[in-house]
């Protein structure tokens, strides 16, 4: 019995381990499941929606460890500004994130192609079509602006108003036209001719409201119209808080009846806000915050706006109210400032210049509002008007050189109506400003303001890059852009670019022809520092140094005399361009120009898209200078016709350079000239350069000069003449 129980106990134990006999069956066991991996980790790399562009694609799932691929695309007339985000890198214009541990946020920025010229200064980063959109698009704005500022200013003023401020005055144009607008402009001249520049300005920069007057307003010529103006303009500038608690003004550095029985502007003031603001304004004491004491005042008057005169009773400029008006400005208190010369004065400059605004003396011009209407004042600003329409004539190729047939001297003078109309009312706006920021050294690119100034300028280098001379008459498209590029040049600019074909600038007329451009090899710079002098001051003279085209240089004063210097490049006069006697457009229409300053123990920087021989212009009281120039190359020079060194260098200079100049300097006179006409003056007569040097002193200064009984400076007549007189 126990036999069969243990038979039977071992058959079952070998049938549940899969035992036993093969006849006896099989069991299959379950399947088990296969153990999975864990589900991978996924994290979002996502781009923000940009104007101007977009990633591709928008968003995606990224493996944690793993990276990313997006491509970018730009919109017509946009290009990529910059892209951060998930660590990527940039490579043209795809970005690969780093390794993928979270989700992340792309951020791509594009900028229009115009707004990236700017910004690199290149004009070839944008084509002429869409700076000259850009332009107009920004002017559209500025006017959107301005007239929501002009509707507030002209509220009450009726359908007309008047004002003459004399010919005590200075009327304004605005070189920032996004900052600072015109409130009231002129319409005639003292001639009853049509004439449109600022009487009134106002604007604002960072928070701080400002205008400027052409005149007193408070106190010349006035009537009902003016007074209701000048009522807004206050209203304005305080953002009506000359209507909620009575208004606070100070005012300094104002003309009183002992300054001047004609304008008694200090009087005048306290009359008309007695009129206007009776019981409701209070005013310091005439000619207590004058100078250092206007800080003061501000401290203890707490002025709603500073009325600003310049009359210096102690010469002391605007460096006697610079503090405080640091102090104001900080405050955040609104400036009014109100001429009283018949040109800018030296305390106002300053302020002029930082408000954006350039000026001219009103003394024999005598611009005035004269039953101006008001609904003109509304629709537009005249200047800005002019300066869209050539933008629009310069995006469609619109010009005719008919235009300029009835100009007689260089185009940059003529005032023939058909010319004005088609072109030179807007190409002014931009060689005037360009004037006042060379004036001031300002170079604008590098300023966050100036968009329109900037966008021209480089429309300018543009179309100076595709100059190519001689420019026949009926290539109207042709002329129009050289026009352009020759109105608007800024030499305050640090890297204007070197124009490729210089004419008959630097060669002669024979020698140009179409598709071959006229320029230069380049010798190297070097920096040197001189003394330079002239016979008696109001003169210019030469330095024996030539900027290259496209160099930057770098001018600095030593001495510390009270000379007033300007430079002076190139030498040519306006109608040796004979473009409008031709008909041919040969080389630049203005090379010579005398638009920057060099003040003592100051440095300049500038540069010049033609190069040429530089000038110092010496006035004042002193007739020699101190200057160190750096990155100037050397011309054939002579600066002292006794000197054998300096006659040897020339000679040497005269045979292996390309510099197209050449300047001689001899006590009574100088002369500058072309370098291959210099040469060309060699000949059968003249054997070689000292021979040609020695008839130019003996021949023509000494003949011209001494023999018509005009003595050498610093010489008496008998030692000026020659010897065989």
């Amino acid at each position: 019995m126990r036999i069969r129980l243990l038979c039977a106990s071992i058959a079952i134990l070998l049938s549940g381990c899969g035992g036993g006999s093969e006849d006896a069956g099989t069991t299959t066991p379950p399947t088990q499941p296969p153990v999975q991996p864990p589900a991978p980790v996924q994290y979002i790399a996502s781009s923000v929606s940009a104007n101007g562009g977009a990633l591709d694609p928008s968003s995606q799932k990224v493996e944690s460890g793993k990276s990313a691929i997006f491509s970018i695309t730009a919109d017509t007339g946009f290009t990529l500004e910059a892209i951060t985000g998930c660590g990527g890198t940039l490579n043209a214009l795809t970005y690969t994130t780093a390794v993928i541990t979270a989700d992340c946020t792309i951020t791509p920025t594009f900028i229009a192609n115009a707004e990236n010229a700017i910004k690199h200064q290149d004009h070839r980063l944008a084509s002429a079509s869409e700076l000259i959109d850009f332009s107009i698009a920004k002017l559209a704005s500025i006017d959107t602006k301005r007239k929501a500022h002009i509707n507030q200013l002209y509220q009450g003023v009726g359908s007309s108003i008047s004002w003459h401020p004399t010919h005590d005055s200075i009327t304004f144009s605005s070189f920032m036209p996004e900052n600072t607008f015109t409130v009231l402009p002129s319409n005639v001249d003292g001639s009853g001719e049509s004439a449109v520049r600022g009487l009134v300005m106002a604007g604002e920069q960072q928070g701080q409201r400002y205008a400027a007057m052409a005149g007193n307003l408070f106190s010349v010529n006035t009537s009902a119209q003016t007074d209701t103006l000048l009522k807004n303009i206050l209203g304005w500038l305080t953002k009506g808080a000359d209507k909620t608690d009575g208004l606070s003004i100070v005012t300094t550095q104002m003309p009183s009846k002992a300054d001047s029985w004609d304008f008694p502007h200090n009087e005048g003031i306290r009359t008309w806000l007695t009129n206007n603001y009776p019981a409701a304004h209070s005013i310091n004491a005439a000619n207590t915050c004058d100078y250092s004491e206007l800080s003061n005042c501000i401290d203890t008057l707490k002025p709603d706006v500073i009325l600003i005169s310049d009359i210096d009773r102690q010469s002391l400029g605007f460096a006697g109210i610079k503090a405080a008006i640091a102090k104001a400005k900080a405050a955040g208190i609104p400036l009014l400032l109100s001429n009283y010369w018949r040109n800018q004065s030296p305390m106002l400059s300053p302020l002029y210049l930082e408000m954006g605004l350039s000026t001219s003396g009103n003394y024999w011009s005598k611009l005035n509002a004269n039953d101006l209407s008001v609904t003109d004042v509304l629709a537009e600003d005249t200047a800005l008007t002019k300066v869209n329409n050539l933008l629009g004539k310069l995006n469609e190729a619109s010009f005719d050189t008919s235009v300029l047939n009835d100009c007689t001297g260089n185009y940059l003078s003529c005032n023939a109506a058909a010319f004005v109309d088609s072109f030179k009312a807007g190409a002014d706006w931009y060689r005037s400003n360009a004037e006042t920021l060379d004036n001031n050294a300002i170079d604008v690119f590098t300023k966050a303001d100036f968009p329109l100034m900037k966008a021209g300028l480089l429309l300018a280098d543009k179309y100076r890059s595709e100059i190519d001379y001689p420019i026949a008459y009926s290539e109207h498209a042709q002329w129009q852009q050289a026009l352009f590029a020759d109105w608007t040049v800024s030499y305050a600019r640090v890297h204007n670019l070197a124009q490729p074909d210089l004419g008959e600038y630097v060669t002669d007329r024979a020698n140009l022809s179409k598709g071959s451009n006229a320029h230069y090899a380049y010798p190297a710079t070097v920096s040197e520092r001189k003394t330079i002098s002239v016979p008696y001051a109001g003169q210019w003279t030469t330095t024996g140094w030539y900027a290259l085209p496209g160099q930057t240089i770098k001018l600095t004063r030593l001495d510390s005399s009270a000379a007033n210097v300007e430079i002076k490049l190139n030498y040519h006069r306006r109608n040796t361009n004979r473009a409008y006697e031709q008909k041919v457009y040969r080389g630049p229409l203005e090379l010579a120009q005398q638009r920057l300053r060099l003040a003592q123990g100051k440095s300049i920087e500038f540069s010049s898209p033609y190069g040429g021989p530089i000038y110092l212009y010496i006035n004042g009281d002193a007739s020699s200078v101190d200057v160190n120039a750096e990155h100037v190359a050397k011309h054939p020079t002579i600066m002292d016709f006794s000197n054998p060194a300096e006659i040897a260098a020339f000679n040497e200079r005269i045979q292996n350079t390309e510099l197209p100049h050449v300047d001689l300097r001899t006590d009574g006179a100088e002369q500058h000239l072309r370098r291959d006409r210099f040469l060309n003056a060699i000949g059968t007569y003249v054997p070689d350069v000292n021979a040609l040097l020695n008839s130019i002193v003996d021949d023509h200064i000494n003949s011209v000069y001494t023999l018509a009984g005009l003595k050498i400076q610093g010489k008496s007549l008998s030692e000026s003449l020659p010897a065989d007189v």
